[in-house]
């Protein structure tokens, strides 16, 4: 009998409203890239705006290059 393969790697949000957004690969070796696009993707599915969404990443990631004692530039600068 024939078994559909099970995914290797999978990314999930729910939510208390009953919806969920999933992503999955077929493939254990994901890249960061394609972890980063995935959360993207289910964050829009979300509803968040693309614009809200990338402006959070940017914080993020700056707060956290700054944690770790790296430069970072900005556009406001």
């Amino acid at each position: 009998m024939y078994k559909e393969k099970e995914p290797f790697s999978r990314l999930t949000l729910e939510s208390s409203y009953g919806t969920k957004q999933i992503v999955e690969w077929d493939h254990e070796d994901i890249s960061i890239d394609d972890i980063l696009d995935a959360f993207y993707g289910i964050l829009i599915g979300a509803t968040w705006h693309p614009q809200t969404i990338l402006q959070a990443m940017q914080e993020f990631a700056e707060e956290k290059l700054e944690a770790l004692g790296c430069k970072t530039t900005t556009n406001e600068e």
